[in-house]
């Protein structure tokens, strides 16, 4: 039981950085923006290149990573952790996890 314990407890400090704050981008007055439902399958698809660096559009919203993200999960993860802490609220955010940078912006009124 004890065993168990401590996997559980190692599983969870894996993830703990994953699940860590977003730096949201301030407003600024954009207009047009994704909706929250196609920001989610923007992830997705973004994720999909999770190793390499990149920049893209998706209709108003864009996003850039330098890579190096582990998964597609882990790298889907962050960009899911701005959307749910940044988006209705500010432009887009910014997300740090050991040397992977993302930057997404919901609106057109920016791009990463």
């Amino acid at each position: 039981m004890h065993f168990a314990t401590i996997v559980a407890a190692a599983a969870i400090g894996l993830l703990a950085p994953v699940v860590s704050a977003a730096d949201c981008v301030q407003r600024s007055g954009c207009k047009q923006c994704e909706s929250r439902d196609k920001m989610y399958a923007f992830s997705r698809s973004f994720c999909q290149n999770y190793q390499g660096a990149q920049n893209q559009r998706n209709g108003w919203s864009s996003a850039s990573s330098t890579g190096g993200w582990s998964s597609s999960s882990q790298c889907e993860d962050a960009f899911q952790n701005i959307i749910s802490q940044c988006y209705g609220q500010k432009d887009g955010g910014k997300y740090d996890y050991n040397n992977s940078h993302m930057t997404v912006y919901f609106c057109n009124c920016e791009s990463a």
